[in-house]
């Protein structure tokens, strides 16, 4: 855990991380595991603009600049706010057979929840997946192929969704995003004395 008071009002920062790895070998040759964290963010920024005012301006007899400077007010007003939450799980998957074969699956889920108090809050999420298989061919080379997957949302209604005019015409945006991504791979691996070798598409 991370607390930084720091020394302007309204920047007080608060940090903490976990971190859990699980790894199980149930049988020769597999290896089961999963790995998960954790960061909570709390933050504040102090919001600058382009204006000097060189004498204290008070309204309502709450003090706004003083000497020139922003003093934020007590319901956070001149400041921005930020709590970001990201939580990862990272499973794994790995066989390898007498033959030498290998089977090797590898994900990632990540999400990321942004909330502040200047309507600007995003939540985002990825979900990685890798399959990979091994065979050795020879006795120094590796035939290598996979698959990767990837697939990604955003929910940024509050900071991209509404109403824009674009050239004169008016376009309609829920703020939510998706995408997709999808890979294919395979090479040869060769290792002869110091020369090492790869081949693929």
């Amino acid at each position: 855990a991370i607390n930084e008071t720091g020394y302007r009002q309204g920047t007080e920062t608060e940090e903490d991380r976990g971190v859990a790895m699980l790894k199980w070998r149930p049988i020769k040759g597999l290896t089961l595991g999963v790995n998960t964290s954790i960061s909570i963010d709390s933050s504040g920024q102090i919001l600058y603009w382009d204006g000097y005012f060189p004498d204290t301006l008070v309204e309502n007899g709450q003090t706004i600049v003083s000497g020139g400077a922003l003093t934020p007010t007590q319901d956070d007003g001149g400041c921005r706010r930020q709590l970001q939450v990201q939580t990862a799980i990272d499973p794994v998957i790995k066989y390898v057979n007498d033959k030498g074969q290998m089977f090797w699956y590898r994900g990632r889920y990540l999400t990321t929840n942004n909330q502040n108090n200047t309507n600007q809050s995003t939540r985002s999420s990825i979900f990685y997946n890798d399959f990979l298989y091994q065979m050795p061919v020879a006795k120094k080379l590796n035939w290598i192929s996979g698959v990767t997957y990837t697939a990604s949302t955003i929910d940024g209604d509050s900071l991209y969704g509404g109403e824009y005019v674009f050239n004169g015409d008016t376009i309609s945006s829920t703020g939510d995003h998706t995408g997709n991504s999808l890979g294919i791979y395979t090479q040869l691996d060769g290792k002869f004395g110091k020369l090492n070798t790869n081949l693929g598409v």
